[in-house]
């Protein structure tokens, strides 16, 4: 009877020590952009810094040993809930080099996952606070799709995006914007014949229209992402991140402006144990504003570090 009972416990601590449902990850952001203005330097420089809180509860045991440790909760097909604060600081802003900025964003959501079918959601809320003013709004998207294969998804969504953005646009007040979003995702993994070795990629696409309540203007944008990892062994990850976005607004008796944000970086993520991963990267990053008359263009590098937790 002990001999059952010791070998029992022997086979649930196994399993356990390959799974987990609780995953925690801290990251910090910091990035530093010269400012021109009509190609002119304005001799200062805007730095941004931020931190970042992100939790995730999964339903179901996740299991790691399937494929790389960074995907299991892919590979898994797993159901969670998570939530996630983001603090952003910008000094001195790339509009008005007179004035700082804060941004911070509340965010909860889940993705439930049954039979292969996606159903996903989330709410956030955006405070904006500067030295002349604030700002509040919202975002809720609703998204669905699902597995083909095993190692393969397909998801779309739909955003809608309202709130104040008085004074942090440089062509007068828009009160009362609202922005609807249409999105694709895909995301694949591919094991490497039979080694250890595989690679992944996570692909984003989305267009967008905007309207103002007090302005006679709209908008309209679109964006792409695309994030390829290559894994050498099931705990080491080395990967590229690109991502562009451009906006466009059209306000009447005011020149158009358009907005274009990019970034490209290189990244690392290291697992020492199941439960820890150490991560880290380095990019440039470049923002531009264009309303025919002047061009302002801030353009520099960015670091980035992160600690995950799992148990």
């Amino acid at each position: 009877m002990l001999k059952r009972t010791l070998l029992a416990s022997a086979a649930l601590l196994s399993v356990s020590a390959n799974a987990y449902m609780f995953e925690g990850t801290y990251s910090y952001y910091d990035a530093s952009q010269e400012n021109e203005a009509n190609g002119r330097s304005l001799n200062n420089d805007t730095d941004t810094t931020g931190h970042e809180v992100e939790l995730n509860v999964y339903l179901e045991d996740v299991d790691v040993s399937k494929g790389a440790w960074d995907e299991a909760a892919f590979l898994n097909q797993s159901s969670f809930v998570s939530g996630s604060f983001l603090g952003l600081e910008q000094k001195p802003s790339i509009v008005d080099q007179e004035a700082d900025e804060k941004v911070e964003i509340f965010t909860v959501g889940g993705r439930s996952v049954i039979n292969g079918l996606i159903i996903q959601g989330a709410i956030s809320t955006t405070k904006f606070r500067a030295s002349d003013g604030q700002a509040r709004g919202q975002e809720s998207s609703f998204g669905f799709g699902g597995y083909f294969g095993e190692n393969h998804s397909l998801t779309g969504d739909i955003s809608f995006i309202g709130g104040q953005l008085a004074d942090f646009y440089p062509i007068g007040s828009m009160d009362d914007a609202y922005t609807y979003r249409l999105g694709l995702n895909y995301h694949g993994y591919f094991p490497i014949g039979d080694s250890k070795q595989s690679m992944s990629l996570d692909a984003n696409v989305y267009g967008q229209s905007t309207s103002f309540d007090d302005l006679d203007a709209d908008g309209s944008g679109s964006g792409l992402s695309a994030v390829f990892t290559y894994f050498p062994f099931p705990q080491l990850g080395v990967g590229a991140d690109l991502e562009t976005a451009v906006t466009n607004l059209n306000a009447s008796g005011d020149n158009d402006l358009d907005i274009t944000n990019t970034s490209f970086d290189v990244f690392v993520h290291w697992y020492p144990v199941e439960q820890f991963r150490f991560g880290g990267g380095v990019g440039a990053v470049s923002t531009e504003f264009d309303d025919g008359d002047t061009k302002l263009e801030s353009d520099g590098a960015e670091f980035f570090v992160d600690l995950r937790i799992r148990f």
